[in-house]
């Protein structure tokens, strides 16, 4: 398209303001096209790495279907960090926030 544009400029058909203008409209839709295309591309990779994640979970899941107790390996398979906030006491009684980070999945918001 840009070929004939300029093939039109040459040959008179079009003038060269005309031109100037057709093909920075042209250059800018390219810019465009191309920022769409690495958004788009961002969120693809964002969207599989996601899907790892939740099937690495849910493959750790599998292998505790029928919990009875709570063991230091069941913890390391399935909590990546604790954390643990200092405590805050202007409502007047004590509370920590304690924040847990699983393999996998990260943080989950309460």
């Amino acid at each position: 398209m840009f070929n004939r544009l300029y093939e039109d400029n040459i040959n008179g058909k079009i003038s060269d303001e005309r031109f100037a203008k057709m093909s920075a409209s042209y250059e800018s839709e390219q810019a465009e096209l191309s920022n769409t295309i690495k958004t788009i591309s961002e969120s693809l990779n964002n969207d599989k790495t996601e899907q790892d994640n939740i099937r690495g979970f849910v493959s750790v899941a599998k292998k505790y279907t029928e919990l009875t107790e709570l063991s230091t390996e069941i913890l390391h398979d399935f909590i990546q960090k604790i954390v643990v906030h200092a405590p805050d006491k202007s409502s007047g009684t004590r509370i920590v926030q304690i924040d847990i980070y699983y393999n996998f999945i990260g943080k989950i918001n309460d």
